[in-house]
């Protein structure tokens, strides 16, 4: 055997070790497409929603002529409740509490804080509803809250802010005033550092109070945003049952399903569309999470076409490898395989064999029984 793996040229040696090196490379390529599109914990409500794979999580983005209001998405939820009952999806009766989805929007805008002489002009979202369940944030003090609680007078800070307004971040509790709305600090989160992040946007103070609170007390630039999470019992359930509720024109508005925005399926539609996607004829400004997700889109589908290519070569190597190795009789692949099929040829011809003279000793058998029977 070594001998003969000696007689194999050493060109044939370079294109197998060129083979194994591209497959390796794939394999790592998709392991770090799959860590990457799991990165971004914005765009995994649906996984925590539902970890068995049976949640959407849908983002809907508006134009300012789109004329979103808190009444648009009151009408969508009253829809989406026929459609998810129509479809038969219903809360289960061991768990009547449960919610069969959760949902947020909001609004982009700005604000003045301050505390004593300290004052500060910050870039501010209004939200309402889930908002922090699709947006978990890193919290140095206290927690976030909830959009739709009775009580608005929250405040969420980045450390910056933190320190420009008390000089320290462990804050949660204390107030602030907009105007002459007395705010509570509800939790300080740190900021993301990520060149990604700046670029998407978080590059300056970005606070977080109700949507109710930016549109009284701050200046509002309107509702841009909307997310849910809700069942998904099949492919595009979820963004297509969305976007016939929602009902407005695809100039003003884009829906994106995030739950299969890293899948390589979309990716490859990424991928076809790679120089064109960045062209967008509509006046919708995206927020940070969306512009972080779309620059992971193209991010990872770069990454899928190495990968195509390390697949397609080392498939290509291997397939010229084995028709090579086939073809080569000094190898002794043909012999080996030739002697195997014979031996199996030859098992299977005396198992034949050997069946046809069990039957005819068992046909000899019956006729000397009936002879004896006769007589």
């Amino acid at each position: 055997m070594l001998r003969k793996l000696k007689n194999i040229p050493r060109k044939k040696w370079i294109l197998f070790a060129v083979a194994c090196f591209c497959t390796i490379v794939f394999l790592i390529l998709m392991g770090i497409i799959s860590v990457r599109g799991k990165s971004l914990p914005d765009q995994l409500e649906a996984q925590r929603w539902d970890p068995e794979g049976g949640a959407a999580q849908v983002g809907v983005y508006f134009s300012v002529d789109a004329g979103a209001s808190p009444e648009t998405f009151q009408m969508l939820r009253y829809k989406l409740d026929k459609v998810l009952t129509d479809a038969g999806i219903e809360v289960a009766e061991e768990n009547p509490s449960a919610r069969l989805y959760a949902d947020a929007y909001c609004a982009t805008g700005t604000m003045e804080l301050q505390y004593g002489k300290n004052h500060v002009s910050v870039d501010a979202l209004g939200v309402s509803g889930d908002f922090f369940y699709f947006h978990p944030l890193d919290y140095l003090s206290g927690f976030s809250f909830a959009g739709d609680e009775i009580n608005q007078d929250y405040v969420i800070i980045d450390e910056h802010t933190a320190w420009q307004l008390f000089g320290g971040t462990n804050v949660a509790g204390m107030t602030i005033t907009s105007g002459d709305k007395v705010l509570f600090v509800r939790g300080v989160y740190r900021e993301t550092e990520s060149r990604l992040a700046k670029a998407a946007g978080l590059d300056a103070p970005l606070v977080f109070v109700s949507y109710d609170t930016l549109t009284e007390y701050g200046v509002s630039y309107g509702i841009n945003a909307y997310e849910i999470v809700m069942p998904n019992p099949i492919r595009d359930f979820a963004v297509t049952k969305v976007k016939e509720s929602l009902g407005m024109e695809d100039p003003y508005v884009e829906l994106i399903d995030a739950t299969s925005r890293f899948k390589v399926r979309h990716e490859l539609s990424v991928l076809k569309n790679f120089g064109l996607r960045s062209m967008n004829a509509k006046a919708i400004i995206f927020p940070y999470w969306e512009n972080m997700a779309r620059s992971m889109e193209d991010y990872i589908s770069v990454l899928l076409f190495l990968a195509g290519v390390f697949l397609i070569t080392a498939v290509v190597l291997f397939i010229y490898l084995i028709v090579s190795w086939w073809r080569h009789k000094g190898w002794g692949w043909q012999e080996r395989v030739a002697k195997i099929w014979n031996r199996w040829m030859d098992k299977n011809y005396q198992r034949k064999v050997d069946r046809a003279a069990k039957k005819r000793l068992a046909k000899e058998k019956a006729i000397d029984t009936k002879d004896e029977k006769d007589s």
